[in-house]
């Protein structure tokens, strides 16, 4: 069944929904939100999460993504295999994607949490004739992120440690990435180090380093210019500064989006 709710704000949409409902509807069960990607563009984003989050039957563990489909067309794509519950099949569908780098994880609660410190990523889902697909990511703002592109971010923040990487050119297998960054005393620039084991399909291992590298300062360059702060370097600015004064001050949201990034990339082969 999908229920559907309208009104002049948001609030009053769930009214009318929880009134079209032949029961309460409560919200404690659910594993996946979907919004629309034009309502991030508009910058009602934060708003319409902190009103959900005031719920008290709201799931904070849930899944925030972004699209561009429907609402309708998303429910009525929602269809679990059979003989499973659908909030098993997400759950099972959305740490898949997690392990393989295709998503970052973004729930409500870590949305929400990570306040000024971090920007969020949240999932991009898309729909396939019926299917339902959860591949690439989306800034706050309702930029696009690619699936290649939240694969970096992914082995970047060590959600994932190994997995197949599209590259300009033929792919490679990494293994045992870590990562690490560090915001310059200046404030004004960043070094992120990436260590990993690979087998690449065209790439000698000099090359390999410098397409990641190159990938990597691409992306974090467009990110921070758009005031993305992925990596969360805002908790290490804040620990720069003396009091909440001095860090309101610094104004990072806009002094994140001039940061020089210098990227080291070393790769070994398989044993």
């Amino acid at each position: 069944m999908t229920v559907t709710g309208e009104g002049k704000t948001f609030g009053k949409a769930l009214l009318n929904m929880d009134a079209a409902a032949p029961m309460r509807i409560n919200l404690s069960q659910l594993r996946l939100l979907a919004v629309d990607a034009e309502l991030a563009k508009s910058g009602d984003l934060s708003s319409l999460l902190m009103e959900l989050s005031d719920r008290i039957d709201m799931r904070m563990q849930c899944a925030v993504a972004l699209t561009d489909a429907s609402a309708k067309d998303v429910a009525e794509a929602l269809k679990p295999a059979a003989g499973a519950r659908l909030s098993k099949a997400l759950d099972l569908m959305l740490d898949a994607r997690i392990e393989q780098g295709s998503i970052l994880p973004a729930t409500l609660a870590d949305v929400l949490r990570m306040g000024e410190r971090q920007s969020p990523v949240l999932i991009a889902l898309s729909l396939e004739g019926q299917e339902l697909s959860l591949a690439g990511g989306y800034t706050m703002d309702g930029s696009h992120l690619a699936p290649d592109e939240t694969a970096l971010l992914s082995l970047l923040l060590g959600h994932a440690k190994s997995l197949r990487l599209t590259l300009p050119g033929g792919y490679a297998d990494l293994r045992d990435v870590s990562a690490s960054f560090r915001l310059s005393e200046g404030l004004n620039g960043a070094r992120v180090e990436l260590s990993m084991t690979a087998t690449a399909s065209s790439f000698t291992e000099n090359e390999l380093e410098q397409t990641v590298a190159d990938g990597v300062i691409k992306l974090l360059t467009r990110l921070s210019a758009n005031g993305c702060d992925a990596l969360g370097l805002g908790r290490q600015a804040i620990m720069r500064t003396h009091d909440m004064a001095q860090w309101q001050a610094l104004n990072w949201g806009e002094r994140c989006r001039g940061i020089r990034w210098e990227v080291a990339v070393g790769v070994d082969g398989p044993a």
